[in-house]
């Protein structure tokens, strides 16, 4: 039929004015797709975002910040080689203003004898020697601690290098990144297996989860104010009675209510077969049962 029309991508047939309308709504519809089109490449190829922003920023404060810091420490050192090098000319002056002071005096007081003319020639002629010796070069040794520039920062993508995943407690990325160090290696990533506040505070519970699971990390943390501890043994838990032997493991303070800096205590020697202790009625005991324990699971106790 003359004044009827197919379109071939909706199998549709149209006359001559519903085609045209059927076109501009295709036209309509593809403009759509040209516009979020347009949208995704301001996404895609934009240079920069607020994230991105915020750490380069952060990079170019530490910069600021690390060189005038390095001024400050330089502008110090030289004061002190200055200050050095000037001890001599010092000392000097010091030496001969005493031999001054005794000369007037004797000679004021008109009391001086043979003893006294040798005593005070021989320290005239000590002051003669080091004049002498003044314009001598003196040696300043300049030492400097080599700061490892190469190791200064630590870049992860954040979305797709979480560290210890599926947990809450260490929020702050420091504590991680510390952690991680403890550890012996700065990306490792932790896989939350047990946590008391979503699992059950039960001892039960706990060896449930994570009775033979391998290397573990306790982090534990205290319910009055907060306070970050825990300890890492490499034996996995059990629900047999026993010590058992670690000599990688260790335990640790992030935040304490005595102010002191984020420590690692690792297990001595002469202890590490003692190093943790497993029980079926109790949770996660590094050391005897009565030394660095957590044996009583109850509401104080966050894991």
């Amino acid at each position: 039929m003359a004044g009827i029309l197919p379109c071939k991508g909706c199998q549709q047939n149209f006359c001559q004015v519903h085609m045209n309308e059927h076109r501009q709504e295709l036209e309509t519809h593809f403009q759509r797709v040209l516009s979020d089109r347009d949208l995704l490449y301001q996404q895609i190829y934009s240079e920069t975002s607020p994230t991105h922003a915020q750490a380069l920023d952060f990079i170019s404060q530490w910069e600021r910040e690390t060189i005038e810091k390095i001024k400050t420490i330089s502008d110090q050192a030289r004061r002190q080689v200055q200050d050095l090098l000037g001890e001599k000319r010092l000392r000097l002056k010091e030496k001969y203003d005493q031999l001054s002071a005794e000369l007037r005096q004797k000679k004021n007081d008109s009391h001086f004898f043979e003893q006294d003319i040798d005593r005070l020639s021989k320290t005239l002629e000590e002051v003669k020697l080091d004049c002498e010796h003044k314009h001598m070069p003196t040696t300043v040794t300049v030492e400097a601690r080599i700061i490892d520039f190469d190791n200064v920062f630590y870049i992860t993508n954040g979305n797709q290098n979480q560290l210890f995943i599926g947990g809450t407690l260490l929020d702050n990325k420091q504590h991680q990144f510390t952690l991680n160090e403890f550890y012996g290696k700065r990306d490792q990533q932790w896989e939350l297996i047990y946590k008391a506040t979503r699992d059950g505070f039960a001892a039960s519970t706990f060896h449930h989860k994570c009775d033979g699971k391998g290397p573990t990390m306790v982090v534990i943390q205290s319910e009055t104010d907060g306070y970050l501890f825990g300890g890492y043994t490499t034996t996995p838990w059990s629900s047999q009675e026993g010590d058992r032997a670690d000599l990688s493991a260790f335990i640790f303070t992030l935040t304490n209510p005595n102010q002191l800096q984020i420590t690692k205590f690792d297990i001595k020697h002469t202890e590490s077969k003692t190093a943790v202790y497993h029980h079926k009625h109790c949770g996660p005991i590094f050391g005897q049962p009565n030394s660095f324990t957590t044996s009583s699971f109850d509401s104080h106790v966050l894991f």
